[in-house]
């Protein structure tokens, strides 16, 4: 096209993949066959591509003759002249509807991961068993992830919600301990399955990169030097991993002992207590009737 998106040249497998003869296109804008949703962001994308050094790619629904869309990648390159100045602009239109179609279907739900599957229930309290072979998927409840520092304290180093996975294969701690927060419902996946399966893999990978993110913001809450801003950013995180909107506030889905909130903040529990009993005080927190932290909006 030229840098205002009107086809000059089309070869056959677009007339093919558009469904209109070759003839029709050339002298039409690109931007009369992508769908009318997408025409703004595309119109916007166009008008920066000529600025932009690297390729670009856009994805967007294209619409073929008989009105049919198809999901499609549009990869952009700039042809310049000896003087450097955008002269016509080359287009690679690749139809990827199969593979949104999967990626809508794994997002949709997770029944790949629990399909055809043995559950294991475990109570508050209870120690799950870790093996190197498998991931633990949390259909249910919340999984306390922890070790031991060289004077036995327990350190938290992680919280396993609804929709994560954890498993002794994702750490490199010597000392590592699974236990239940609350009534826990878990299946157990063969890593060996994972490296089979390529869905499989696809649907794990973001649940392992939100385990990730976790790690790195308890990381964030370690390097704190004051313990109360640790604790504040310890009940950030709760706030958005277990958090549960009610009428006044955000209601912590899991009740914490002091001495699991110290234990996560490398503190002691005379201090939580002290903590908690100001942040009441000053009409940020309260509890209750079943002993849960709220946090007042």
């Amino acid at each position: 096209t030229d840098t205002l998106g009107i086809i000059r040249e089309a070869n056959h497998m677009t007339a093919t993949l558009l469904k209109m003869s070759h003839q029709y296109l050339v002298g039409k804008p690109i931007v009369n066959f992508v769908a009318l949703p997408d025409r703004p962001a595309f119109r916007s994308y166009l008008t920066q591509i000529c600025e932009c050094t690297k390729v670009k790619e856009l994805v967007v629904r294209i619409q073929k003759r008989d009105g049919e869309l198809l999901d499609a990648a549009m990869t952009v390159g700039v042809v310049r002249n000896q003087q450097g100045k955008p002269i016509a602009l080359r287009w690679l239109i690749r139809d990827i509807t199969e593979r949104k179609q999967v990626e809508l279907a794994l997002s949709k739900n997770d029944g790949d991961l629990t399909q055809n599957r043995l559950w294991h229930k475990y109570c508050r309290g209870e120690s799950i068993s870790l093996n190197l072979s498998t991931l633990w998927y949390v259909c249910q409840g919340c999984v306390k992830l922890s070790t031991l520092c060289e004077t036995g304290e327990e350190v938290i180093v992680g919280l396993a919600g609804e929709g994560m996975v954890f498993g002794s294969s994702l750490t490199m701690l010597h000392t590592y301990q699974a236990t239940a927060l609350s009534e826990v419902e878990l299946v157990s996946i063969d890593l060996a399955e994972i490296a089979a399966s390529p869905n499989l893999s696809h649907s794990l990978l973001p649940k392992i990169n939100q385990r990730l993110r976790q790690t790195e913001f308890f990381l964030v809450i370690a390097g704190r030097r004051r313990v109360q801003d640790r604790f504040q950013q310890l009940l950030v995180l709760l706030k958005q991993e277990i958090g549960q909107p009610v009428a006044d506030g955000i209601r912590l889905s899991v009740r914490f002992t002091h001495e699991e909130l110290a234990s996560a903040c490398c503190t002691t529990r005379v201090t939580i207590t002290r903590l908690m009993g100001k942040l009441q005080q000053q009409g940020k927190i309260y509890f209750d009737s079943k002993h849960h932290i709220i946090l007042k909006d």
